[in-house]
């Protein structure tokens, strides 16, 4: 990476706003973790319900913080409630932090100590930065790209609750990467190449930016997860999620029959266009294949998402 580049990273995490404090203490402070369950229950409650329903007793106090902290609002009904656009944000981030912390803040899966250690690393949608912690923590020279500018700011919270330095990051594009060609030894993404506005130009990114003989580190939610979920979510009521998953399983169709894919312009809580779309393990190990990754080996997360690791070729730019 160039010195440019480099600067550029660091400036752009430096001069991101701050955190509230009284966000930043909800997600950090003495009752922190009860918080973050809560607002995970919340992102999935919604995401299943259409609405957070009123809480039990124990999570009475955790409730009352996030309506304070306006992550909440009443529904027209009374009984129940929605998460406003920034508790959105901030309960998908709860969520990931809540997961990583339970989990025993690992490695994710499909990186080894060994394939990061001493390695120029970019994690292309990296949220607030966790797996950037885990990759610095073993020796990789770690950088992190998101679109989402709050994202920016809560990691350097969250580091500093952990004693840590904050997480090198950028804000950018997927689909757009601001890094010189083979810059990165390694590049990781983990559940974005499904939202992004075009995949085969990201995955020509990725490439682009690895080096000879790097490795590509992919996790993707496959289509029947999408489909499993859909039958389990309430329907009525739910309009937004269900249109969401509805229009992304008629995109993978158009991606993987005609390499078409369809963007929604409309805005919404992360974005201002949507293009959701779960291609099938064949369709992207073709799709890498033509880039002249080579696979490693492929095997389900333990999440159930498809994990692929490919190496590129040295004869390739």
């Amino acid at each position: 990476m160039t010195a440019h580049q480099a600067a550029y990273v660091s400036t752009a995490n430096r001069s991101a706003v701050a955190v509230p404090d009284d966000l930043a203490a909800a997600l950090t402070g003495d009752q922190a973790m009860d918080f973050c369950r809560f607002m995970r229950s919340a992102y999935f409650s919604e995401l299943r319900l259409g609405h957070v329903p009123a809480p039990e007793a124990a999570e009475r106090p955790a409730f009352d913080r996030a309506v304070t902290l306006h992550l909440l609002r009443p529904h027209a009904d009374g009984n129940s409630f929605a998460l406003t656009d920034v508790g959105y944000e901030v309960s998908n981030v709860a969520k990931e932090y809540t997961n990583w912390v339970e989990g025993g803040r690992q490695l994710p899966d499909g990186v080894t100590p060994a394939l990061v250690r001493g390695k120029r690393l970019l994690d292309v949608g990296c949220s607030f930065g966790r797996h950037l912690l885990g990759f610095s923590r073993h020796g990789a020279n770690a950088y992190g790209i998101d679109f989402q500018d709050r994202y920016l700011r809560l990691s350097r919270t969250f580091a500093a609750h952990h004693d840590l330095p904050a997480p090198r990051m950028a804000r950018a594009k997927a689909e757009r990467l601001p890094f010189r060609a083979g810059a990165f030894d390694v590049v990781f993404s983990r559940l974005v190449l499904n939202y992004v506005s075009d995949i085969d130009a990201t995955l020509d990114e990725f490439v682009r930016v690895l080096a000879p003989d790097g490795v590509l580190v992919l996790i993707v939610e496959p289509l029947e997860t999408q489909i499993r979920e859909l039958m389990t979510r309430k329907w009525i009521r739910n309009s937004r999620n269900i249109g969401f998953t509805l229009f992304g399983l008629l995109n993978t169709a158009l991606v993987e029959l005609g390499g078409r894919q369809l963007r929604i312009r409309r805005k919404g809580r992360m974005h201002a266009e949507h293009s959701p779309a779960w291609p099938s393990a064949r369709w992207l190990n073709g799709r890498l294949a033509a880039r002249g990754l080579q696979a490693m080996h492929g095997r389900r997360c333990h999440q159930g998402a498809g994990l692929y690791l490919a190496r590129k070729g040295r004869d390739r730019t």
